[in-house]
């Protein structure tokens, strides 16, 4: 693997970086003897007041439904035309994320250290947060605009996604172009990548998704930060071993 400072040097020189959305997750099970929605009610409010500082603005979350099942913090209003803005803080029963466009992004510059900063304030505001099961994710989704999802992927990226499934099993699938890979890298930590044909503002291309996921064991919180280093490397090495040297030489 490159070491942090060498990945971190390696994504200034893209000049044309590909990234659209960068997610911290974080997901936990409640007390015994608490549902979900019981153990939100009783931490949304404590969250709200933890988080007013950097996300003053909340929003309920469209989930469907007449109750509101969850929250959205907002650092700043959003821009014209926007729905909301980046960065921002999406809270439901039993999960959390901190996302942050591409155009924002920085993990040495903020990024780091607002993941940190997020997950003691979810220490704080849930009661026995520690000894919770819980799992945590950083999930990086990039896209390549192109004509030809496939070809792109075959040729430009080191995937192949060109594999026929016999015809018994592809009518039962509504998936088109679409590939996931899993490894598992070390005891504790998963790889996924997902990819397959999108669109981000009315382009069609291929998406790229990458998620790095992590088990936190009770009792284990403190060692956050150095697993979302980790996994944040883990997504680097990834996404710079997938590309090939034209791609590389192309976003430089």
């Amino acid at each position: 693997m490159t070491n942090g400072f060498q990945q971190e040097s390696q994504q200034r020189l893209l000049s044309k970086a590909p990234l659209v959305e960068y997610v911290f997750e974080a997901r936990w099970l409640p007390p015994d003897g608490q549902t979900p929605h019981a153990y939100f009610t009783d931490s949304v409010g404590v969250l709200r007041r933890h988080l007013n500082d950097k996300y003053p603005i909340a929003q309920d979350l469209d989930l469907g439904g007449d109750a509101v099942l969850g929250r959205r913090f907002l650092s700043r209003l959003p821009e014209e035309g926007h729905q909301y803005s980046y960065p921002l803080i999406q809270y439901r029963p039993g999960l959390a994320t901190y996302n942050v466009d591409g155009a924002t992004y920085s993990w040495r510059g903020r990024v780091q250290q607002d993941i940190v900063d997020f997950w003691r304030t979810l220490e704080l505001s849930h009661e026995g947060f520690d000894g919770l099961k819980r799992s945590v994710s950083l999930r990086s989704v990039d896209f390549f605009e192109t004509d030809d999802a496939i070809r792109f992927a075959n040729t430009s990226l080191k995937l192949r996604m060109d594999a026929e499934l016999p015809e018994s099993i592809r009518q039962h699938s509504d998936q088109d172009g679409r590939m996931e890979l899993i490894w598992t890298l070390a005891e504790n930590m998963r790889l996924h990548v997902i990819a397959g044909r999108g669109t981000v503002e009315q382009r069609a291309g291929l998406i790229l998704e990458m998620v790095a996921f992590s088990r936190v064991d009770p009792g284990r919180g403190a060692a956050l930060e150095g697993m979302v280093k980790e996994q944040h490397q883990v997504l680097g090495d990834a996404f710079f071993g997938l590309i090939t040297e034209a791609v590389h030489d192309a976003l430089r």
